[in-house]
């Protein structure tokens, strides 16, 4: 339905996530997540763009599933779950995955949980990425 929707409101894509916004998630339930928005793009090739959902709390695991969703699954981008900080020195290796990786990087602390400061010093600490 929500595909048909956006059709008739003449827009060419959706670009979609399915976050946990509680709790925890492990690199398990991150997975499913991302396993999910694939059968969607899928069954909607063209319509339906994927991000990466991750869980920075996992490096190893995060940086594996990164190169798995744009790899093997064919997702554009990746968004950062949203409990952690633009600035949080465990999002420092996902940053720099993405600075070579893709054009997509979405953050929700970026827009409505980070002020100023974490912007200005992500902007140092990583030109590419604004």
């Amino acid at each position: 339905m929500l595909v048909e929707s956006a059709c008739s409101t003449f827009m060419d894509n959706l670009v979609c996530s399915l976050p946990v916004t509680q709790g925890n998630p492990t690199p398990d339930d991150v997975k499913k997540c991302n396993d999910i928005v694939a059968i969607a793009m899928r069954r909607h090739p063209g319509m339906i763009k994927g991000l990466a959902f991750i869980n920075p709390g996992y490096v190893k695991e995060t940086l594996f599933e990164i190169d798995r969703c744009i790899n093997d699954l064919g997702m554009i981008g990746v968004k950062l779950y949203n409990q952690y900080l633009i600035s949080d020195p465990v999002v420092r290796s996902v940053i720099e995955k993405c600075i070579n990786y893709t054009d997509e990087f979405n953050s929700s602390s970026s827009s409505s949980l980070c002020p100023l400061y974490f912007i200005d010093h992500l902007f140092n600490r990583f030109p590419d990425v604004i």
